[in-house]
């Protein structure tokens, strides 16, 4: 679509020199060059018109597009949740270690998974406490935009060392990222946009991997 819209620009840059050449060839009294570059232009004003009917055609099908695809997304979370989702982590033990809060994807999933799950909030006077460790959870949950601090990080480090999972989660992203890497020595799985229905399936994989190798399923 771009490309077109550069196209239509194009021709009208060519427009404009066609005038400036009419108005020079009128004065001059050149009637049969003003008559070819009328007659030109009438045949870009038939191109821009196509290019403009051809960019409305595209539009209205990506419109239509978007619209099946949210309507997908809303039968596939309606009737597969139940059969993917809903209390397949019954009685999992899962912190949340949130950057700014839980977004409302996360704490769906939490809930409709049936976790047992503890979110901690951590601001700048999370540094000014001992940060807590608890040797009963092994899944731990990132969540929230920004990367951690170095605080942050090397208690995330310490975490990783003693075999525990944690998992970037994040929501409404534009681009996403396949691994976000915060350290030298720290590097997780992320699962970006977890509002979306098929992130949830991909997060609860995770998890329960994690859980096999660890023989706590």
């Amino acid at each position: 679509m771009d490309q077109q819209q550069n196209q239509i620009i194009s021709l009208i840059a060519v427009f404009w020199a066609l005038g400036i050449g009419i108005l020079i060839g009128a004065s001059m009294g050149e009637k049969a060059l003003v008559l070819h570059q009328l007659a030109f232009i009438e045949e870009l004003k038939g191109e821009i018109m196509h290019y403009k009917e051809e960019i409305n055609n595209q539009f209205a099908s990506f419109s239509r597009l978007q619209e099946e695809l949210l309507l997908w997304e809303s039968l596939e979370e309606k009737y597969l949740n139940s059969l993917l989702i809903e209390n397949k982590l019954q009685d999992v033990v899962i912190k949340v270690i949130a950057l700014e809060g839980i977004g409302t994807g996360l704490e769906n999933f939490l809930i409709d998974s049936g976790s047992a799950y503890q979110i901690f909030v951590y601001t700048e006077a999370s540094r000014e406490v001992p940060f807590f460790i608890q040797e009963d959870i092994e899944i731990y949950i990132l969540s929230g935009p920004g990367n951690p601090d170095e605080y942050l990080t090397a208690v995330l480090e310490n975490i990783q060392q003693q075999g525990m999972l944690i998992i970037r989660v994040t929501e409404d992203l534009d681009e996403e990222i396949a691994l976000n890497v915060t350290g030298d020595n720290l590097s997780f799985p992320t699962v970006n946009r977890i509002e979306k229905f098929y992130n949830k399936v991909k997060l609860l994989e995770l998890i329960q991997e994690h859980l096999r190798n660890v023989g706590g399923w």
